[in-house]
């Protein structure tokens, strides 16, 4: 069948029937290109597409004889006589006839085959740019063995070509694949454990060789023998943060005396947050609905992996996660927790039912924001400022896998990404003497209080199931009563589990024979990537310890010794008064005498 047309579309080259005939232009070329660049990279998630040769594939559906493309020298309009090729002859035979009804109007015996490609024709001329029936009718193409012609080999920037395609109508369908980026940032590092595998079916790439205009802002009366498109794709994307309280590691743990935090005011999500042990810890997931035409059903995991110090509060309602897509609430979500390779060690999916049907059914288009929250604990297995290296601290991360051809139960994954909760120690040394010379001593008591006096909270501790500390936070019972060492190291408190901060700790009882009283504020400083260090009241220096010293006799170590000073002061005040009084008393007795 030959009907002559004309040229409508960039994109669909919807063909026009016409009546007349134009003078054949002889010395127009008979082949042209092809080439597809690559999507633009996520804005969410990191990692960027890459296109392969070898998972592009082209579909001739219709030629364009040797002399059935003219232009009028005259006008410079443009006429095609595009011809069905065998394939989509037969593709259009072997539909169901639900299908045939649709696309032809059905084809029977008083329905001949160029009266059925004319309905074909005009269904192609009722589709959108984005039309789902159009993904849908091009994954059926692809999926009974249509031929191919030609072959995709690699381009300039990424991009893939077919070279020297004949003049027609074509279908093209690849995959990009999205992959870690190069240079990753610390929150997504390199590496086999870290990078994706997901791939995204491109449906509805439509070529017309030659078609009318240029690239870019086209001349009405120009061809062109170079048609380039960028892939229609887009790969969903994933990433998280975790919830920075402005009073992280007092707000929820109820141990210390502060009510615990329900709401997540006053702070921000961040990539990494510092708290106590016990501490409630919230994380946030954050992708977009993607696009999902062409797919009756649609897969949606995200698989979160955490660290052995992070517990996964699985309460309420079996849960304890809040998800919303486009503002709306949607509760119909399966968790399943398992098991997570080093240095991971849990993990939970969150698989999201009938995913497309829940967008379709509240009209929420691909691109609409979905955030999942949810919550754990920091708990006494947690890694210790730089601890377990690579920036240390306790490791939580996410990975979504996601449909990735219509038609089929393929699946794609996203590359990783990760967020830390850090928690510090504190090393407190009790000794006496020259510090170059110290002499440990052991049996000396503290109580530590967040906050920068003793009308902050009061922390209670536990003994350490870790050999290399003494004491941990306490998520309950404990208590308030920190001393130092009678072993090696002894005159040693090693505490784990705190969060940075201001403290304020208070010496409360002193080891037999040495003065006491020992009280000052301390900060503990998170510099990043899990080192720290502790300043000690007003000094400026930078330490890893905090060094008390204790004597014997009248010196009273206070902060540095100046409470030996101020007690001379007062003793030698007390004494003037008292002798000032005795001189008065026995002056004014004698008085009295000479009067009786």
């Amino acid at each position: 069948m030959k009907k002559q047309t004309k040229l409508l579309s960039l994109l669909l080259a919807i063909l026009m029937l016409t009546v007349f005939a134009l003078p054949a232009s002889a010395d127009l070329p008979s082949y042209g290109t092809i080439t597809i660049n690559p999507p633009a990279a996520p804005t969410t998630g990191g990692g960027v597409f890459t296109l392969v040769p070898d998972e592009f594939d082209a579909y001739q559906l219709f030629f364009v004889g040797a002399n059935d493309l003219s232009v009028d020298e005259d006008t410079g309009e443009v006429a095609i006589v595009y011809t069905a090729t065998d394939n989509l002859k037969a593709f259009l035979k072997g539909l169901s006839p639900e299908d045939q009804a649709l696309y032809t109007d059905g084809i029977d015996a008083n329905t001949d085959e160029e009266e059925a490609i004319e309905k074909f024709l005009e269904w192609l001329q009722e589709q959108a740019d984005d039309s789902e029936d159009m993904d849908i009718l091009a994954n059926k193409i692809v999926a009974t063995g249509f031929a191919t012609t030609g072959t995709a080999t690699p381009g300039d920037g990424g991009a893939v070509q077919f070279l020297n395609m004949p003049r027609g109508y074509y279908l093209v369908t690849g995959k990009a694949t999205v992959a870690a980026p190069a240079t990753p940032g610390p929150e997504q590092p390199a590496g086999p454990n870290h990078t994706g595998d997901g791939k995204v079916t491109s449906l509805n790439m439509l070529f017309s060789i030659p078609e009318e205009g240029a690239n870019e802002n086209p001349p009405t009366d120009s061809l062109n023998w170079d048609v380039v498109r960028r892939l229609k794709a887009d790969a969903p994307q994933v990433s998280k943060d975790v919830w920075r309280h402005p009073n992280a590691g007092t707000t929820s743990n109820p141990n210390t005396g502060a009510p615990t935090t329900t709401s997540l005011d006053g702070g921000t999500w961040e990539a990494d947050t510092d708290v106590n042990i016990g501490d409630t810890v919230w994380f946030r997931l954050n992708s977009v609905v993607p696009n999902m035409r062409g797919y009756t059903n649609y897969t949606f995991i995200m698989h979160d992996e955490m660290s052995a110090g992070l517990t996964f509060i699985n309460t309420p309602a079996g849960h304890g996660m809040t998800i919303t897509i486009d503002g709306v609430e949607y509760d119909d979500f399966t968790v399943t927790t398992g098991t997570a390779s080093a240095p991971f060690s849990h993990s939970i999916s969150i698989t999201f039912n009938n995913f497309k049907q829940f967008c379709t059914e509240n009209d929420i288009a691909a691109g609409a924001p979905i955030i999942v929250v949810y919550k754990t604990t920091l708990n006494d297995g947690a890694l210790i400022g730089a601890d377990g290296g690579e920036n240390g601290g306790n490791i939580n991360r996410v990975q979504l896998e996601y449909s990735r051809n219509p038609g089929s139960s393929e699946t794609g994954r996203t590359p990783w990404y990760r967020v830390r909760v850090y928690t510090f120690r504190l090393h407190i040394f009790k000794y006496t003497g020259p510090l170059a010379t110290a002499t440990p001593l052991h049996g000396a008591e503290f109580n530590l209080y967040r906050g920068n006096s003793a009308s902050g909270t009061l922390l209670n501790f536990i003994a350490s199931s870790d050999s290399n500390y003494d004491y941990e936070v306490a998520t309950t019972g404990g208590s308030p009563t920190l001393v130092s060492r009678n072993a090696d190291p002894i005159g040693m408190i090693r505490i784990k589990g705190l969060d940075a901060g201001t403290y304020h700790l208070v010496e409360t009882k002193a080891p037999q024979g040495y003065n006491g009283g020992w009280v000052s504020t301390i900060e503990i400083v998170h510099t990043g990537g899990g080192a720290s260090h502790v300043l000690i009241g007003a000094l400026p220096e930078e330490q890893q310890v905090v060094n008390i010293q204790n004597n014997t006799g009248n010196l009273l170590p206070g902060t540095g010794g100046i409470g030996v000073y101020i007690f001379f002061g007062v003793g030698g005040v007390m004494a003037i008064a008292l002798a000032a009084a005795y001189i008065f008393y026995w002056k004014k007795r004698t008085m009295n005498s000479l009067d009786a």
